[in-house]
Parts: structure tokens; sequence; C-alpha cells
């Protein structure tokens, strides 16, 4: 991604995130990232390709942040805070702070899908790796298993619970299940 492009696709998140995707209009995005409809028009045809590339960029640089945050701390446990913190309590209290969030449970096109899939796929790697130091305890269930069902029920407390509260209670509750199964 180019300059102008990551430009436009940060005016995007932030203008998201002021009015909702829905009230978002193709004009304000341009506005925000400081230039013309035209500019914004020739490199993203459409709303939802740049929500895309959002939903990209966003995934990218969380992705980035953990793997650097994960090489100043030693624990499983240490690390399972800072990946749920970027993952999971970081963009629940975006959607929180968004008018009309729901947009975003309903407004996604396949594109959009596949871009979130992509970004589970790469979260389950990140988790794997993470795992694969440690032994399964029992070796009942595999790494990757262990890593998918991490990433798939973290990621849904976001949109389930109503407050931080309850939110941080699950994540406690999952991370002490991982390291459970888990054995330095």
């Amino acid at each position: 991604m180019g300059n102008k492009e990551k430009n436009i696709v940060e005016a995007a998140i932030r203008t998201v995130s002021r009015y909702g995707v829905r009230r978002t209009t193709m004009s304000d995005i341009a506005s925000e990232a400081g230039v013309s409809r035209q500019t914004l028009y020739a490199s993203y045809s459409c709303k939802e390709q740049i929500m895309t590339a959002c939903l990209r960029h966003m995934a990218d640089e969380k992705h980035a942040t953990i793997q650097c945050e994960w090489k100043n701390v030693t624990t499983l446990s240490e690390k399972l805070d800072i990946f749920f913190q970027y993952c999971v309590v970081e963009p629940f209290n975006m959607l929180k702070a968004m008018p009309d969030s729901e947009d975003l449970y309903s407004g996604f096109n396949a594109a959009a899908m596949a871009e979130l899939e992509r970004a589970n796929q790469e979260k389950k790697g990140l988790l794997e790796t993470l795992f694969s130091d440690a032994a399964i305890a029992g070796q009942k269930v595999s790494t990757s298993d262990l890593a998918e069902m991490t990433v798939r029920a973290s990621g849904s407390f976001k949109y389930e619970v109503g407050d931080e509260e309850h939110l941080k209670r699950l994540l406690d509750a999952l991370k002490t299940s991982v390291l459970a199964a888990l054995k330095p």
C-alpha cells in the first residue's frame, strides 16, 4: 500500500469511527484524507473497497504490534494478554464508541468477509507459533485446533458482551483454559 492509499485508508477509519459505516460517504472520506473525490475514486472505486482495505490495514498493523510486543515479554500468559488486548479489547472498545456499529455486523460484502477470514487465519498462525513451544496436555487437541478455538471464541466475545468488565472475565476464563491445555 502506497502513502496515498494509506492516507485514504486511515482517513476512512477515522471517518467511519465518527459517523458509522452507513452514514460515511466517499466525499467524507476524501475530505478527511485531504484529497479530491477524483483522487479517491482513482484508488478505490467504492466504499466497500475502502472498507476491505481498512480491514487489511488494521489487521496488518495489529499483527505487527503483537509480534513486536511479544519480544518484550517471556510468559505465555503475558503474550495471551497482549493478543487479547489488540485482537479483542481494543476492537470491542472501538465498536462500542462507533455510532451504528451494527452496520459492521451486517454490512460486509463478500470481499470484506474474505478479508476478515484472512485476518483470522493470520491470528491463528500467530497463536500456533506461540503455542508450538508448549506441549498439549494429554494430546487430545492439536496446537492448530487450540489456536483456532482461541481466535474464534475470543473474536466472538467482542460482539456478544455488553461491557468491558464482562469481556475481561470471559477473556480471563479463556486464558485459564488455554494455559491449562498447555504445559510448559
